[in-house]
Order: C-alpha cells, then sequence, then structure tokens
C-alpha cells in the first residue's frame, strides 16, 4: 500500500507539473542511454544493409584507402563515438588500412580514431604492417589526382616522418589501382563528389562512403558508389552491428523522452477522471 501512495504521489506531481519530479524524471531519462545505449529496436534502411554487406566482404590482409574529410573540428566532435563504431567494425575484419587526410587538422583526428578503436591491442594490429597514417594531403580535387595516379610521389613520408619506401605495407602500394577498396568520409558534398569522380569512377576498387547525407551519392548508387552510410543512417549501423555510439544514444534518448510524454498524458487523463469520479461521489453523498 505504501508503495502504491507514493507512486499516486508521484503521478500526481507529475500531472501537475512539478519542477522538482519533472528534473528528476529528465535527468533519468538522459543518464540512461549516456551510460548504456539501451538500442531501441529500430528498422534497418537498405542503404545500412548495403554497407555492412560491402564491409563484411572485406578479407584478411586486403588493401582498404580510409579517406578523411572534415571541413571543421567540431564536426568531428559531434561524431566521435560514431567514427569509432565504423572503424572498430572495419578493423574486425583485418584488413590492411592506410588512412589519409584532406584537411590540416584531419591526421590529428585520424590518430584519435586508432586510439578509440585501440587498433593495435584489440585487434592486434601493427603500424607500417598493417596500417599506415598518411601526412595532409592538398589541393582537393588535385590532390585526389594526384594520390591515386603515384601514392609515393605524393606523400614521400608518413605523418610521423618516416619514408612510405620503408614501411612494408606502402612496399605493396603505390597506386590506388593497388587497393581493393576505397572507404571514403566526406562531410562536403562537394568534396564527396569530387572523390566520386576522380577515385569512383576511374579506378576498379569497391568505392563506398559515408556520413554526407545519402541524397548527395543517390544519382551514383550501385554503380560507382558501392554503398553508402549517411549521417541519418548511423545509429542503423551502430544498432546493427551492436556496436553503441553517440547516434544509438541520441535515439535512445529522443525514445525515451517521447514514452515519458506518452506516460505523462495517460496520467494526466487517468487523475483527472479518477479525481472527477470522487468530486461526483462527494457529491452524491451530500446530496443523500
Amino acid at each position: 500500500m505504501a508503495s502504491q501512495s507514493m507512486l499516486g504521489k508521484i503521478a500526481r506531481k507529475l500531472r501537475d507539473g512539478d519542477p522538482l519530479t519533472l528534473f528528476v524524471l529528465s535527468l533519468i531519462l538522459t543518464a540512461l542511454p549516456i551510460i548504456r545505449p539501451l538500442g531501441f529496436p529500430i528498422p534497418i534502411s537498405v542503404y545500412t544493409k548495403d554497407f555492412i554487406g560491402e564491409l563484411d566482404k572485406l578479407k584478411p590482409g586486403d588493401i582498404v584507402i580510409s579517406s578523411y574529410e572534415i571541413p571543421d573540428m567540431s564536426e568531428y566532435l559531434g561524431y566521435t563515438t560514431d567514427f569509432a563504431a565504423v572503424n572498430k567494425y572495419l578493423a574486425s575484419k583485418h584488413p590492411s588500412i592506410i588512412f589519409v587526410a584532406w584537411r590540416e587538422f584531419n591526421v590529428p583526428i585520424t590518430q584519435d580514431i586508432v586510439k578509440r578503436v585501440d587498433l593495435e591491442k584489440t585487434y592486434g594490429y601493427v603500424y607500417g604492417k598493417d596500417y599506415v597514417i598518411l601526412p595532409f594531403v592538398p589541393g582537393e580535387e588535385a590532390g585526389l589526382v594526384s594520390f591515386a595516379s603515384d601514392i609515393h610521389a605524393t606523400c614521400r613520408t608518413d605523418f610521423f616522418g618516416h619514408p612510405i619506401d620503408s614501411l612494408p605495407l606502402m612496399q605493396k602500394v603505390r597506386t590506388l589501382k593497388d587497393a581493393n577498396f576505397i572507404l571514403f568520409m566526406g562531410i562536403t558534398f562537394t568534396f564527396t563528389l569530387s572523390g566520386v569522380r576522380q577515385w569512383a569512377t576511374p579506378y576498379a576498387a569497391r568505392f563506398v562512403t559515408w556520413l554526407v547525407g545519402v541524397s548527395t551519392v543517390l544519382p551514383y548508387y550501385g554503380k560507382e558508389v558501392k554503398a553508402h552510410l549517411g549521417y541519418e543512417h548511423l545509429a542503423e549501423f551502430e544498432k546493427a552491428t551492436g556496436i553503441p555510439g553517440e547516434a544509438m544514444m541520441k535515439l535512445d534518448i529522443s525514445n525515451l523522452v517521447q514514452w515519458a510524454g506518452v506516460l505523462w498524458a495517460t496520467f494526466f487523463v487517468y487523475l483527472n477522471v479518477q479525481d472527477y469520479i470522487k468530486e461526483r461521489r462527494k457529491i452524491e453523498v451530500k446530496k443523500v
């Protein structure tokens, strides 16, 4: 009875819009997915399935060019765990990965991703043999052309200053034709389309894009672009792969808040009906 009485008091406070009760409820609903994403059931789109399917085709030792174009640091800060989720799934296939960046501050971002994924300890990657971080390549579309035709002439050293000829992985890769798979991450639609023009069309490697809105690459989807994971599908990817990230967390918070709204509306109607019935009974007793 005491628990029912307590629940009744809480329900009435929610109905009446008590500020402290609403604050505590909001705090709980926000904190739960942050501590651990709940992973509510969501439909998985064909785009997400295609993207995962392309990654699943990778075999150990396949050579992946992982390209990054992030125009603003704030863009990365909004997707840190999402970037990690995609790269964890990629690393689980154990291909050889060559990271290349197209903005000055993108290389430190690549280093942060490598740390978050824990490539070396968790997945057994060895630098120089299994993965390499190349320096920033200037020139945007011209840089794409130069890199594709002669990687060694475009990047004479890796980010740490080692001659790339001295790295076992880079000895296998001189042009884009030597890669099996291109994972092209772009945030600006113009640069992503540059990648489609200069890399996807002339070269035979499977070209897969991600993060930019899916509408950007839709005309090329299934042809030049084998698969695409848009920012609007990140939560689907995390749900389908079982690797939680910020997208799943944000979706969980949104779902919980919506369900809380439904619950509040239910309490509001139910308790008001109960109060109405009680008042009617009081009036009837007085009449008697």
